[in-house]
């Protein structure tokens, strides 16, 4: 089973998408953390000084994320809030929500890395005892496929370190589990040669300051960019100006970005090297075949038709981990389905932190799509009425133009349902709205094609 850094394979055919949840502010100082700090514990001394039990400190850790997602105005004591929610969280146990919380953190606040934040959360949440026997296995099995996704996630932002760090926590909660030891064996793998690769690619990056034009400087960085990482936007000009023929080749037709028989044979050219690699370099350059199939697809017949949409198939399920499903591509968009039971707002901070989204359906050919990946289970979806009750929107705060919800629905039961999922248990595919707790479903993260896309 090939880890392969999933996120490669998608920035390969889809140019990179990423949007925080908000627009993001400088860090604090040590001085106004300090200050925050104090002011914080004043105005919520009830509720930290009644955190002796799990569900105390959990109850707090609920109070001080909500209370200060919505702060504004004074960005040290948010930052102070989502930080202390982050801890007490991991104190009662609570992965989820203190993960969420470091996403949040992340996404409002310059140069905070999610992953290292993710490290920390999941050192303190392995120190809080489980139950033994089949229930507890069943939780460290379950947060070791989310240390191979976060793992992913880490890896695709260069977070060698961090990324390491969680393949380890995965391995030791894989104490039980054969298939995720194995998992975590082969991550751990590519892992290595990606960090092997990252190192040249620096080399190269630094010889290319003092001189522009080395041509194998150039083909490095470029090779690392499309191959390793699937950023052929920031690698193609660079592989084109190399010294390897035949990705100069590639490299030099790509750029003109061809249509009709010359995408087709471009698209054949890419497959027919991605025979001679393995592992992520032989995703992503399926990946990219994959890109010039679909731009070719109106102008093929026949069996030329067929073996371009076998071959797109094949590359979008080329991936990598436990934790996830196949993944299948439309027009404007891949898809990947992972199957970890987290929160509506885990499951968005965990798609973003992959640069891509949680799963907006706005058309009819999107949900088709979509539907390809339920397996018969029950999946969340980018919508939410959080903000204002009744005004659905997806995460990029766009309103619903399509829906496909169940007769009756949204209702808003017991005021709490403001989440929406897709309802593949019950094999009718419509959309329902759940509430916060106790709903903990898979998701599918999407990446939207760029419409500079190189």
């Amino acid at each position: 089973m090939r880890w392969g850094l999933a996120i490669l394979l998608f920035a390969t055919v889809f140019a990179p998408w990423f949007a925080t949840a908000a627009e993001q502010q400088p860090a604090p100082s040590a001085a106004e953390i300090a200050d925050a700090q104090r002011r914080v514990r004043d105005a919520f001394k009830e509720e930290l000084s009644q955190r002796a039990t799990p569900e105390a400190r959990l109850a707090a850790a609920y109070k001080l994320l909500k209370d200060g997602l919505a702060t504004e105005g004074d960005g040290a004591v948010q930052f102070v809030m989502l930080g202390e929610a982050a801890d007490l969280a991991a104190q009662a146990g609570d992965a989820d929500l203190a993960l969420r919380a470091n996403c949040e953190t992340a996404a409002r606040f310059k140069g905070q890395s999610a992953p290292a934040m993710w490290v920390e959360t999941l050192r303190a949440v392995g120190k809080v005892p489980v139950a033994r026997g089949a229930a507890g296995e069943k939780k460290a099995e379950a947060l070791g496929r989310l240390c191979l996704v976060l793992a992913e996630a880490a890896a695709a932002q260069d977070d060698v370190a961090s990324a390491d760090e969680l393949l380890k926590m995965a391995a030791r909660l894989a104490a039980k589990s054969p298939p995720l030891a194995a998992a975590a064996a082969e991550a751990n793998k590519t892992l290595r040669e990606f960090k092997a690769e990252l190192q040249k690619s620096k080399a190269a990056l630094a010889r290319l300051t003092a001189a522009p034009g080395d041509a194998a400087s150039n083909g490095t960085l470029g090779r690392f960019y499309c191959l390793w990482k699937g950023q052929w936007r920031d690698g193609l000009l660079m592989l084109s100006k190399g010294t390897d023929p035949l990705l100069k080749d590639l490299a030099a037709r790509d750029l003109k970005s061809p249509e009709g028989e010359a995408a087709r044979a471009l698209a054949d050219a890419y497959w027919l090297l991605s025979e001679k690699h393995a592992g992520t370099a032989r995703a992503n350059l399926r990946g990219r075949s994959a890109r010039w199939y679909a731009a070719a697809l109106p102008t093929l017949k026949g069996l030329e038709k067929v073996t371009a949409e076998k071959r797109m198939v094949s590359a979008a399920s080329a991936g990598p981990a436990l934790a996830v499903s196949e993944a299948v591509s439309l027009g404007d968009a891949s898809y990947r389905r992972y199957d970890l039971p987290v929160s509506w707002h885990l499951a968005k901070g965990i798609c973003e932190q992959l640069r891509g989204r949680l799963v907006c359906i706005k058309s009819a050919e999107a949900q088709a799509t979509v539907e390809k990946l339920l397996n018969h289970q029950n999946i969340w979806i980018g919508a939410s009425d959080e903000a204002a009750e009744g005004q659905w929107k997806w995460v990029d705060e766009s309103p619903l133009s399509y829906d496909r919800w169940r007769r009756g629905r949204p209702d808003n039961a017991d005021r709490k349902e403001h989440w929406a999922i897709l309802a593949g248990a019950d094999d009718d595919e419509h959309w329902e709205d759940v509430p916060y707790e106790p709903s903990r479903y898979g998701f599918i993260c999407e990446w939207p094609r760029g419409a500079d896309d190189k």
